[in-house]
C-alpha cells in the first residue's frame, strides 16, 4: 500500500508534517500522521431520507406499519424518497407495495396518508420538530403500487428489499398518470 501511495506522490510518513496542516503558531497538537490503512466514505448510505433537517428511517416507518392491524396484511413491501411536490416543495413520499390484486379504495388511501404522519410524529423527535416548523413540507406522500410494480419492480428475485428508493429513476416512485398522489391534506378535507 505504501509503494501505491508513493506512485501518487503521497508519503504517509510525512503526512502530520505538512505546513498547510500547521496553525498560525507552528504544528497544530491534534494533527497526527493519520494510520493506514484508512477508509473515507461520504454520502448518504445509512438507509434514511431527509426533509427539512428530519431524518426518517425505514424502521419508522415499518413501527408504524405494524402497529396498524390491518396493514400488515395488505403491504408486501415499502420504500422511502423524497420527491418535488407541485409547488417545488421537497416531501416525503412512503411507496406501499401491495400484496394483493385488490387495488385500494379512496379512503384507504387517504387514511394512510393521516396515519403515517400522526405515526412518524409520535415516533420520530426530527420529524416531529420539523413538522412544527415546515407542516406542509412534512405532509407523507403515499404511493400504493400494484406487487411487482413501480419502484418494486426491481426487487423482483432479491433476497433483501431496498428501502430507500432513488428519484432519478428505477428504483424510485415515479408518478404515473392516472394515479393520485394522496397527501394529509388531502385526507383531511
Amino acid at each position: 500500500m505504501m509503494a501505491t501511495l508513493r506512485t501518487f506522490g503521497l508519503d504517509p510518513v510525512s503526512f502530520g508534517q505538512d505546513r498547510a496542516a500547521a496553525g498560525p503558531r507552528g504544528p497544530l497538537p491534534w494533527v497526527r500522521p493519520v494510520r493506514l490503512p484508512f477508509l473515507w466514505i461520504y454520502g448518504r448510505r445509512d438507509a434514511t431520507i431527509s426533509v427539512m433537517g428530519a431524518n426518517i428511517y425505514p424502521e419508522d416507518v415499518e413501527t408504524i406499519i405494524y402497529k396498524d392491524r390491518l396493514l400488515p396484511d395488505r403491504l408486501h413491501s415499502f420504500c422511502l424518497s423524497v420527491v418535488t411536490d407541485s409547488s417545488a416543495t421537497p416531501r416525503p413520499c412512503i411507496g406501499l407495495e401491495l400484496t394483493g390484486d385488490r387495488p385500494p379504495d379512496e379512503a384507504w388511501s387517504q387514511r394512510l396518508a393521516a396515519l403515517f404522519q400522526a405515526g412518524l410524529a409520535d415516533v420520530n423527535l426530527d420529524y416531529r420538530a420539523a413538522l412544527g416548523e415546515f407542516p406542509a413540507a412534512m405532509a407523507p406522500i403515499i404511493e400504493v403500487y400494484a406487487r411487482g410494480e413501480g419502484p418494486f419492480k426491481a426487487d423482483a428475485g432479491r433476497i433483501k428489499q431496498r428501502r430507500i428508493a432513488d428519484n432519478r429513476g428505477s428504483p424510485g416512485p415515479e408518478h404515473r398518470p392516472g394515479q393520485p398522489r394522496v397527501t394529509v391534506d388531502e385526507a383531511e378535507r
